[in-house]
């Protein structure tokens, strides 16, 4: 396996734009493990159904054929009558998605879908996700599944999803050597993919009119993977959450957020708050201010460094007629990232 980078993504539209203008040289060293929520709720079955394949079609449409992770979130399984809707929910939700590089992945301890994988044909890649709730029991788990025969080590991608992570880093470099060391033969896994994110939880006190800078504590994470993988032999492989913070609340209509932009360079979140949007935060003129405070931060990557960073200096410049909207900053915040992270890599 030759993947330098794993983004954890929502598959949200920012993000699908994201990936769809990413340069051939950044998304050639990708694989992205894609989070998907259900479609929102419809009047009637017709609407609903309607949601259901534009979404399963957006795989095929929006990243082509390019291998990702498919992950369905805990929502999908809320309100079923049985647990043995949980396999025919991800089960119809793959075959609808007919997508030939999709790479089944699921919560280690989804014992009802990794023990069924048998139901899927032409399947020889598959991704196991572990928190740090599922450290203690881990070795037991991999080794009931490979006692049965649910999973082959060399067919499948652990992913040690270490979550938030801050300046209190040694704490985590203990729990990731203690559960690397309690996998056996280890080496024989395809890939031992490691993530976390420290993106700041708690924006609110952000100051208007400056960059706002927070460290970045991914990088210290993954000198310590490097590390350990020397120590432990395995197949190692960075990921990460980008500039989002996991506990935001998703937009819905009636909110009135700050327009924001979220920017990184590889020890530094940088942050630039402008106005909330109904006071014109999206207004052309707000925008390019925020652009203007950004490409002006020594730590701004250039205009031609991906294709966010030239929306950016566009704006700034006074070369694009619209402020865009909050979806086409995601987009272009996460172009970014990805581009920076996979530069940093090579």
């Amino acid at each position: 396996m030759f993947t330098k980078y794993v983004p954890i993504l929502r598959w949200k539209s920012g993000e699908k734009n994201c990936l769809e203008n990413l340069s051939p040289n950044v998304f050639g060293n990708i694989i992205p493990f894609i989070e998907v929520s259900p479609p929102s709720d419809s009047n009637n079955e017709e609407a609903a159904e309607k949601k259901f394949l534009k979404l399963t079609n957006s795989f095929n449409t929006r990243w082509g054929n390019k291998p990702f992770y498919l992950y369905l979130t805990e929502d999908w399984y809320n309100g079923i009558d049985s647990t043995d809707q949980v396999h025919e929910i991800y089960k119809n939700f793959y075959l609808t998605v007919n997508h030939p590089q999709a790479i089944p992945s699921f919560d280690v301890t989804d014992e009802i879908n990794i023990s069924n994988l048998s139901d899927f044909t032409n399947i020889d890649k598959i991704c196991l996700r572990i928190t740090v709730n599922d450290f203690e029991f881990l070795s037991d788990i991999l080794d009931k599944y490979n006692r049965n025969s649910w999973i082959i080590p060399q067919n499948t991608d652990l992913l040690i999803d270490l979550k938030y992570i801050d300046s209190e880093i040694y704490p985590k470099k203990a729990a990731l050597t203690t559960v690397l060391s309690d996998i056996t033969n280890i080496s024989d896994y395809r890939s031992i993919i490691i993530a976390s994110c420290s993106f700041p939880k708690d924006v609110s006190t952000l100051q208007s009119n400056l960059v706002n800078e927070f460290t970045r504590y991914e990088v210290a994470v993954h000198d310590i993977a490097l590390k350990l993988q020397k120590a432990f032999s395995f197949n190692y492989v960075y990921s990460d959450y980008g500039p989002i913070n996991l506990n935001d609340t998703p937009f819905v209509i009636g909110m009135v957020p700050n327009f924001k932009i979220k920017y990184s360079s590889l020890d530094k979140y940088l942050v630039v708050k402008g106005l909330s949007l109904k006071k014109g935060g999206l207004d052309l003129i707000n925008v390019a201010a925020c652009c203007k405070l950004l490409i002006s931060h020594p730590q701004f990557s250039g205009a031609a460094f991906s294709y966010g960073d030239k929306i950016i200096a566009d704006t700034a410049n006074g070369k694009n007629a619209k402020g865009g909207n909050l979806t086409n900053w995601v987009g272009y915040s996460f172009n970014h990232y990805i581009t920076l992270i996979v530069s940093w890599l090579q």
